[in-house]
């Protein structure tokens, strides 16, 4: 009986086997860079996958130094994001959103450092927002609007130097205005509606973001 990765492997990903690690080129929803023979992409959305994320064996995924997407959509999963994702430090797209994904964001995933797009927009997470996010300093998109989410300690946040797109919208943070924004000097769209907002916009978030495009602060 061949190994999954999947502990309940989709029967649209019974390609997907650890005695099949010499064919990964071959397996469905992968994309190889056709130079190197190594995985560059994985696309789950179009599978229309009923399995849970936390059925993904991420320790004996095979991540190789160039490996770069995973968009993957799960549905009626409602089940947590494991801790395991931390593992796959190579990432530089994490597309999770629109799913059914529950309970609080790993901290773990501050290890993902390599990260330019992480989309957790649209789920049922809640809890704090790890401060060990503020180690993807390479993130431009930066999507965790429409969840649950409640205030971390912003004082340990220090700022995204290459972020453009910020969505902190529809949660349930109820702090001021952050200040480590004033850091995020190249944000082109900020927005943090829908939220328990309160006090005033810091001064230096208003002037050090010269490149705002789009400010949305509705309903605080």
């Amino acid at each position: 009986m061949e190994k999954q990765l999947y502990t309940s492997s989709p029967p649209s990903l019974n390609s997907w086997s650890l005695t099949n690690l010499n064919n990964m080129c071959n397996w469905t929803a992968i994309v190889c860079n056709h130079n190197t023979k190594t995985v560059s992409e994985i696309h789950h959305a179009n599978f229309n996958i009923t399995t849970a994320l936390t059925q993904f064996n991420f320790n004996n995924f095979p991540i190789s130094p160039i490996s770069t997407s995973m968009a993957t959509k799960f549905l009626r999963a409602y089940s947590p994001i494991p801790s395991a994702i931390g593992n796959l430090t190579k990432l530089t797209t994490l597309d999770l959103g629109n799913n059914t994904l529950e309970r609080e964001v790993p901290a773990e995933m501050g290890k993902l450092t390599e990260l330019q797009f992480l989309s957790l927009y649209n789920n049922y997470l809640n809890g704090t927002i790890p401060y060990q996010l503020d180690n993807l300093k390479k993130v431009q998109y930066l999507l965790l609007g429409d969840n649950y989410l409640d205030t971390p300690d912003w004082s340990k946040f220090s700022g995204f130097p290459v972020l453009t797109f910020l969505d902190l919208s529809l949660n349930f943070l109820d702090s001021e205005v952050p200040e480590f924004l004033s850091e995020c000097r190249n944000l082109t769209n900020l927005d943090l509606s829908e939220n328990h907002l309160t006090g005033q916009i810091p001064i230096l978030v208003v002037t050090n973001l010269v490149k705002l495009e789009s400010l949305n602060l509705t309903n605080n």
